[in-house]
């Protein structure tokens, strides 16, 4: 490399470059630029055809509207349609607290708690008042907003966790819930 550098260089910059390229460091000279940019290509490729496949296993909105809650449709996210679910839920929720101490069992039903299937109250909600005092299952949570099937409504009821305060009763015990708790139950994507 040094040898075809231009003659006109001074021997400083020469020296700066000599001692820029020392011997443990490697230089790798390829004289197969299409195989370069071909593997580049193909990186690329690759990386497209994995975000389609995860955009494909996300759910859109319409998606999600139309096929309804984990594949159930809305006619069919009714009470009697969560019961196994609830009460797999209240075996999850005592196995937590069972051998737990008092302070210590407030905190394993608050945060990091699965919420899917508890029968939720809302208590109090700063964007969507009307929401107070209503109750269901938890059906599906996201990042934004949870989804609960009711007793007597046809439709799974929208509440954006945002601004809201949530309780559940589990054996005698009721557990407040703030907007933060339940964010940090909602599930991660992978």
């Amino acid at each position: 490399m040094l040898a075809t550098r231009r003659r006109g260089t001074s021997a400083d910059a020469e020296d700066d470059l000599r001692a820029k390229l020392s011997a443990d460091k490697a230089l790798v000279l390829v004289n197969d630029w299409e195989r370069v940019v071909d593997a580049g290509e193909a990186r690329a490729r690759e990386r497209e055809k994995r975000f389609a496949e995860a955009r494909r296993a996300m759910m859109s909105k319409t998606r999600l509207k139309r096929e309804g809650l984990y594949g159930l449709r809305p006619e069919q996210c009714t009470w009697s349609a969560f019961s196994k679910l609830r009460g797999l839920w209240e075996k999850y929720a005592r196995a937590l607290v069972k051998d737990a101490k008092r302070g210590e069992a407030e905190a394993r039903l608050t945060r990091g708690l699965d919420l899917h299937g508890c029968v939720l109250k809302v208590v109090r909600h700063a964007r969507a008042p009307d929401l107070v005092g209503r109750e269901g299952v938890v059906a599906f949570i996201s990042s934004r907003c949870l989804w609960l099937v009711a007793r007597k409504r046809e439709k799974p009821i929208k509440v954006l966790i945002d601004g809201g305060t949530f309780e559940f009763v589990l054996d005698e015990r009721v557990v407040r819930l703030s907007s933060e708790d339940v964010l940090a139950s909602a599930p991660r994507p992978s």
